[in-house]
């Protein structure tokens, strides 16, 4: 019996490790950027940035989710603080969403309650699992 136990503990963790045959999961990193004289405010001109009037709900820790073409979330992510940048009229977030299952054909990414842009899976892997989103301007 302590020989069947030890075989078992090991085969479950080289199949925990291995991910248990599942799906294999990819983290998506990328940047949202505020576009625009009106889209948001710093405080007295100094970061964090974030959005304000019809982009008021832009701001750090504003969930970003991954959805699949049925509309189910897949995985979630928050964006960081802004950082503006003056020159460009930009006020640029950050994110990562981490354990996002790789054998979707096609992925949305929504910000808060705002739809947002369909990846293929294609794109995403070519990319590197990078994106850039732009509201405003």
């Amino acid at each position: 019996m302590g020989r069947y136990f030890r075989a078992s503990v090991l085969l479950l963790l080289i199949l925990t490790a291995c991910g248990g045959g599942g799906s294999s999961t990819q983290t998506i990193t990328g940047t949202l950027e505020l576009v625009g004289n009106d889209t948001y405010v710093t405080a007295a001109g100094y970061p964090p940035c974030s959005g304000e009037g019809g982009f008021a709900d832009i701001t750090e820790g504003t969930q970003i989710a991954v959805r699949n073409g049925a509309g189910e979330v897949l995985a979630v992510g928050a964006l960081s603080e802004g950082t503006p940048f003056s020159q460009e009229r930009v006020c640029r977030f950050e994110f990562t969403i981490t354990a996002v299952p790789a054998d979707e054909a096609i992925y949305t990414i929504t910000i808060g309650d705002r739809d947002g842009p369909l990846y293929p899976v294609a794109d995403l892997e070519a990319a590197g699992w990078v994106i850039a989103l732009t509201l405003g301007g």
